[in-house]
């Protein structure tokens, strides 16, 4: 079928079948995923760059050290979203300096194929080589809470890493 691309009221829309992906263009932020039994999102997707500190993390005071990227986010200003369609997806990229961060630049590309499948790429840029060493790099994707059955695939079923994998089968 066809895709549907509007833009009303600053809002962005990729209609495709079922699938309806809302993107605010003055916040710059992806706001509602619908794959027709309403929005899966309670919160837009942000940069995140901390983590809780752990008890080791007190012993050399890593929340006083590292506190800059806790609120990086928090001001960040929006300097620039740009969509672009291709034959196989809508791509919408955003670019914030984060003030609290020495002016530090995330950029975030969304990537929404018409297939139905969202990728999103983040990059940080600019960072100071003065700023303290980064605690996190992700994102913060907050789904509605109805959502509460999950599956898993992956290593399991207990917590594991590279290097203590051998008892945590797929």
């Amino acid at each position: 079928g066809m895709v549907d691309l509007s833009e009303q009221d600053s809002i962005l829309t990729v209609k495709k079948g079922n699938m309806t992906v809302l993107f605010d263009r003055q916040k710059g932020i992806l706001t509602s995923i619908d794959f027709g039994s309403g929005n899966i999102l309670q919160k837009g997707i942000t940069p995140n760059f901390w983590r809780a500190p752990i008890d080791n993390d007190f012993g050399f005071k890593m929340p006083q050290k590292l506190g800059a990227w806790k609120k990086a986010t928090q001001h960040a200003k929006l300097t620039s979203v740009t969509a672009e369609e291709t034959a196989s997806a809508y791509i919408i990229r955003t670019e914030h300096i984060l003030t609290d961060v020495k002016d530090a630049v995330v950029e975030l590309q969304y990537i929404i194929f018409y297939s139905g499948r969202i990728e999103i790429d983040m990059d940080l840029e600019e960072v100071k080589g003065d700023l303290p060493m980064l605690p996190r790099f992700g994102t913060n994707f907050i789904i509605d809470p109805a959502f509460d059955q999950i599956e898993w695939y992956g290593r399991g079923p207990h917590e594991n890493y590279q290097d203590r994998k051998t008892s945590a089968l797929i």
